[in-house]
């Protein structure tokens, strides 16, 4: 079976805004902590928002009922009274969750009822965002002061006197209190169109505006029907542009494909929309929330199945529906293909890739700093390298289930056998850093001794460690530094009689701890929305992706003047060097381009591709 994956899928912007700003507040908001209503239309991401602590508010307290807390206003965007009931009601503070584009819909609606035009909504009635962008198209009364004042003229009582201005009211609208405000209403909604048929007669000065997540074609039916009965119809276009962009791509889709599964929950209108779409153009289409939901026996042997996702689907909810669909029996591969899959997802789930990249680090290392490479060294940061990582997943292996949900599996299905892996990993590293000395020895025995103390659950210094951000990237670009660059050239350093090995230290460090580093980001950028749920503040998630990729580019740029300039700079760098460690830099650059793209549907072979590019360097010195 062949999978045709859509280009956007997942978290859009103003859900993934509004997750992150509830993660976040986990830890720098006063508690208890609440979403008014569900805070995305995903009962799987609700229940784990419960575990960490988010509550469902689905009533506002009666005013002073409540001493402190936290609500968060959801991505739909709520009514404006509101949020005077909520900070009426006791809590502390509220963190408007509501996303931009439905922000300029709702200034839209509250502009174009100040000005007197009926505000016709084109979307679903009942829906949170429509309920809340209504709220806006309404009008300001006149405050008690000022019927006092134009009723002691007499102004109120004269039939010719008509009332103030827009932008009179507009002053009254903004000196009343939110509780007075928005009374008299300017909007109707509409949700298709036979329904603009049932408008009051009289309306005239009409805007049109539609939910944002409406479908286009709906829209554009709607507006039609409306010029039809009132003429002049001033529409503005508010549906999401992502939105847009889903649905031209599952209509495109359903035509190339033999079905299309949509992955996301039932009450979210946007999936619903996305699976009515595929349904329409003729093809079969199946909305899914989990794995669980998938028709097998319809899908089974089918040659092409299109996956699109709706706008509050989590990354790894569509990773685990795209690995059940390649379980699906089809088309059986050849031998040799299966093989190479299976050898392909051994190396690079058992961490063995990442080792051999560590021990290819290593001789690069050791040429910069004017050694021999030799395969004592390369072996030793090879068996560190995967103790560590493969340790590390296996101990926390559960929080893979929210980032990488193939790892989780792979850990539990082969734990049996990655445990004594480990441990051999750890036993290895310890006999030949010994051959290699007992300063080297003690050395990588207090690295793995602090690598334990660090992943263990503990009080005191090491748990105010671990919490501070970033520490664990920072802890193992570290670790790679002192394993590759550092420990294979200890015995020359510690050598008083031998005066090869001390030239380039500083250098064979940098270069290790940038690639580690870029390497480390890279793979962060594509979990974000795991670590965000597990609490765990990498890189990423502390400078954002944005910044993130900005600060990536700034090391590559530094990092590819030094290797230009090293030869320029440094005594006895070997002219022909630069190029050859050049290659793990150029392919972890091209990475840096590639996987902002397609992070969400990088296939194992890809992702084995990525470790592969710290052999390049190794490659490169060999010949």
């Amino acid at each position: 079976m062949r999978l045709s994956l859509a280009a956007t899928a997942g978290f859009c912007m103003g859900v993934r805004r509004a997750m992150e700003l509830a993660l976040t507040s986990l830890n720098k908001s006063e508690k208890p902590i609440y979403s008014y209503g569900p805070l995305i239309h995903n009962p799987q991401v609700m229940q784990l928002l419960q575990k960490r602590g988010i509550r469902v508010l689905e009533k506002i307290p009666p005013p002073q009922t409540v001493s402190g807390g936290t609500v968060i206003i959801r991505a739909h965007g709520v009514p404006p009274e509101t949020k005077t009931k909520l900070k009426a009601a006791g809590f502390s503070r509220l963190i408007d969750g509501t996303c931009a584009r439905v922000i300029r819909v709702q200034q839209i609606i509250a502009q174009s009822a100040l000005r007197g035009a009926s505000v016709i909504i084109v979307g679903d009635a009942a829906h949170p965002e429509v309920v809340g962008l209504l709220a806006h198209a309404r009008v300001p009364g006149l405050s008690p002061k000022v019927k006092r004042i134009l009723g002691a003229k007499g102004r109120l009582k004269d039939k010719n006197f008509s009332l103030p201005s827009p932008v009179f009211r507009r002053r009254e609208f903004l000196r009343q209190k939110p509780a007075e405000r928005l009374r008299h209403r300017r909007g109707y909604v509409v949700g298709s169109p036979a329904e603009a048929a049932s408008l009051p007669a009289g309306l005239h000065n009409l805007v049109a505006v539609a939910q944002t997540t409406q479908n286009q074609e709906n829209f554009q039916q709607v507006c039609a029907a409306l010029q039809a009965r009132f003429g002049e119809v001033r529409v503005y276009q508010t549906i999401c542009s992502a939105t847009r962009k889903r649905q031209d791509e599952v209509i495109k889709m359903a035509r190339e494909v033999d079905a299309v599964v949509v992955v996301g929950g039932r009450q979210s209108a946007n999936s619903l929309r996305l699976a009515d779409l595929a349904a329409k153009n003729g093809t079969p289409a199946f909305l899914v929330e989990d794995e669980g939901d998938l028709p097998r026996g319809q899908l089974a042997g089918l040659n092409t199945v299109g996956v699109t996702a709706g706008a509050s689907t989590p990354n790894w909810m569509i990773k685990k529906i795209i690995r059940r669909l390649e379980d699906l029996p089809g088309r059986t591969p050849s031998l040799g293909s299966r093989a190479g899959r299976a050898l392909t997802v051994f190396l690079l789930r058992s961490q063995a890739a990442l080792g051999l990249g560590a021990a290819a680090l290593t001789m690069a290392a050791m040429r910069i700093q004017g050694l021999i490479p030799a395969w004592l060294p390369a072996a030793m940061a090879f068996c560190f390298v995967l103790a560590m990582h493969l340790g590390n997943r296996l101990w926390r292996s559960q929080a893979d289930q929210y980032s990488d949900p193939e790892q989780s599996i792979f850990l539990y299905r082969h734990r049996k056998i990655l445990w004594p892996l480990a441990g051999a990993g750890a036993a290895g590293a310890l006999l030949l850093s010994f051959l290699a000395g007992l300063p080297s020895f003690f050395c990588l025995l207090a690295m793995m001794g602090l690598g334990i103390i660090y992943s263990l659950p503990q009080h005191g210094f090491v748990a105010r460690l671990r919490s501070l951000p970033g520490s664990k990237t920072v802890n193992t670009v570290l670790a790679w530094g002192v394993a590759c660059a550092l420990l294979p050239a200890l015995p020359a350093y510690l050598d008083a009689a031998s005066g090869s090995g001390r030239g380039l230290p500083a250098a064979a460090l940098l270069y290790v701890m940038t690639l580690m580093f870029t390497r480390n980001s890279l793979s962060d950028l594509c979990n974000m929305q795991g670590d965000l749920f597990i609490g765990q503040e990498t890189v990423p998630i502390i400078l954002g992706p944005r910044h993130t990729r900005m600060l990536l580019n700034l090391l590559s740029l530094l990092s590819g003047l030094g290797l230009i300039m090293a030869p320029l700079c440094l005594t006895g760098w070997p002219l022909l060097l630069s190029p050859a460690l050049f290659a793990p830099w150029l392919a972890l650059n091209l990475w840096q381009w590639i996987i902002p793209r397609r992070a969400l549907f990088l296939t194992a072979g890809q992702w084995l591709l990525l470790e592969m590019s710290l052999w390049l360097g190794a490659v490169c010195l060999l010949v």
